[in-house]
């Protein structure tokens, strides 16, 4: 919502004097110049998800990577242990290099550092 509410009112406000209905207006100005705050949102969220997935693996133990970290922890497993924190931290790199490729698909106008 923030995305779009900082769209220039004037995109608009031309796309409505160039007869764009209700649905053209959501597609060719809202989409579009919201897409930037949208993956801003999906960047926070992917980070909050890993950790959740993983700490919640760690209350309830299954076949995952917390629960690897967690036997390995109180094993005292420490290799084994590093394993699944360098995972973890891997997987976490991998699914943010997957969402600027994607990113930089979606938003091939977005200016680049």
């Amino acid at each position: 919502m923030a995305g779009v509410q900082a769209i220039d009112p004037s995109y608009r406000d031309v796309a409505r004097n160039l007869g764009a209905s209700p649905l053209e207006l959501f597609l060719t100005v809202a989409l579009p110049g919201s897409l930037p705050a949208i993956f801003t949102g999906l960047r926070l969220a992917l980070g909050f998800a890993l950790i959740v997935i993983v700490g919640t693996e760690f209350i309830k133990p299954g076949d995952g990577i917390g629960s690897l970290i967690w036997e390995s922890w109180q094993r005292l497993a420490i290799k084994s242990m590093f394993v699944g924190l360098v995972v973890t931290g891997l997987l976490g790199w991998l699914l943010t290099v997957a969402l600027d490729v994607l990113e930089r698909v979606a938003l091939p106008w977005q200016a680049r550092e």
